[in-house]
């Protein structure tokens, strides 16, 4: 992905993802990097959107910040989730920018946070004790969801070597007594209304392709993991997308090792 160009829809395009019956249906994805001064990002890098879209269901903008580590753990949540909802924050005000004031256009729309974690060599995911792993739904001190924005995150996954997930990842579940002060675990007891995000895990990751799914094939590394000893490691979104991408193999360690 680059870090310096913009989205740019000119006033005679056509976007079209409708049903072959002419039905209004599909979803047009624009995912582009945050931008602004602060840490968080308080803008995206996408102008004002021109042209005909009204043959599109849904229109969802990612921004994404871009985080280099080789682990991702306690320290590393916390950090992100902070940035996000910082950038939450300013949905409102960028979603009026991208419409143009077209209240039409805009009830098409929605803002996502995007974050991306990229290693050039190998990438753990550890994750939070608290939470059993990465749960990337907030809630707040009355145990209602507080997603950024109100909509959830798409999160990408990139190593440029092996990606190990030893710790759960999961979006749009909740457990019992979910607040700050006890954090919501992976185990869940329902849903949470509404969608869920997009999970894009990538193992021998091509870091120069802008498709954040691009590997490079080798017989050396690669490989996307998922699964710990005698742990219960879950990867999964409740109405999201998964994508698994590896230049070599992916490889579930155990049966306590579940993807959906």
């Amino acid at each position: 992905m680059s870090t310096s160009g913009r989205i740019h829809l000119d006033a005679a395009a056509v976007v079209d993802t409708s049903r072959a019956d002419g039905q209004r249906d599909g979803k047009f994805l624009l995912r582009a990097t945050r931008s602004g001064t602060d840490d968080a990002g308080s803008e995206v890098a996408v102008d004002a959107l021109a042209g005909d879209l009204s043959r599109t269901a849904n229109i969802e903008v990612e921004a994404v910040k871009i985080y280099n580590a080789s682990t991702v753990n306690a320290a590393l949540i916390s950090t992100i989730a902070g940035h996000n909802a910082a950038f939450g924050s300013q949905a409102t005000t960028i979603l009026d920018r991208l419409s143009g004031g077209d209240a039409a256009l805009a009830a098409q729309m929605s803002l996502r946070s995007g974050v991306e974690v990229q290693s050039s060599g190998n990438l753990t995911v550890t994750g939070n004790p608290l939470t059993q792993g990465w749960n990337l739904t907030p809630f707040d001190a009355d145990g209602n969801p507080a997603r950024p924005g109100g909509q959830p995150v798409n999160l990408t996954l990139r190593a440029g070597g092996n990606l190990s997930v030893q710790a759960s990842i999961s979006d749009g579940f909740r457990s019992g007594g979910a607040s700050l002060g006890n954090p919501a675990s992976i185990t869940p007891e329902s849903t949470v209304v509404g969608d869920g995000g997009t999970l894009r895990l990538v193992g021998g990751a091509d870091l120069s392709a802008a498709n954040p799914l691009a590997t490079i094939a080798s017989a050396d590394s690669g490989d996307v993991s998922i699964g710990r000893t005698r742990t219960d490691v879950i990867v999964r979104t409740s109405t999201g997308q998964i994508d698994i991408a590896a230049g070599r193999d992916v490889k579930l360690l155990n049966g306590q090792a579940v993807v959906y």
